[in-house]
């Protein structure tokens, strides 16, 4: 469905996820329609927030977020999540996206793990 965050620490049998809504998880992520950059981030509740967008950038309510090709952490275009709110501050350049999440994270029973970006496995 998306992405869940990313392995923070490994061992042999188990490892530690930082999940997509922790506070220290940000990524580049990119509005797939519009083709705009941001960085995705959460603030608490239940959407994640895509920032430092330009804010004369074209966005709508419904695109598709994205993963960025400028992300060091996944391979470009893995599902994010859908775009729900646009807020444009008038004493900035950028305007916020509030993005719903693909994933519900509480609700998760099994998640493929990427190694280096080219192959994956199944975790429960």
């Amino acid at each position: 469905e998306g992405i869940v965050g990313r392995v923070a620490r490994a061992g042999q049998n188990s490892a530690v996820v930082q999940l997509l809504i922790d506070h220290n998880f940000h990524v580049a992520c990119k509005i797939r329609e519009s083709r705009v950059d941001g960085i995705l981030a959460y603030e608490g509740g239940d959407y994640n927030l895509l920032t430092q967008v330009i804010k004369n950038a074209p966005v709508q309510v419904g695109e598709t977020v994205v993963t960025s090709k400028i992300s060091s952490i996944f391979p470009p275009e893995l599902p994010v999540g859908r775009v729900v709110e646009i807020h444009s501050d008038p004493s900035t350049l950028f305007q916020t996206i509030k993005v719903q999440p693909f994933v519900e994270v509480e609700r998760l029973e099994l998640v493929f793990v990427m190694l280096d970006g080219n192959s994956a496995g199944a975790a429960q």
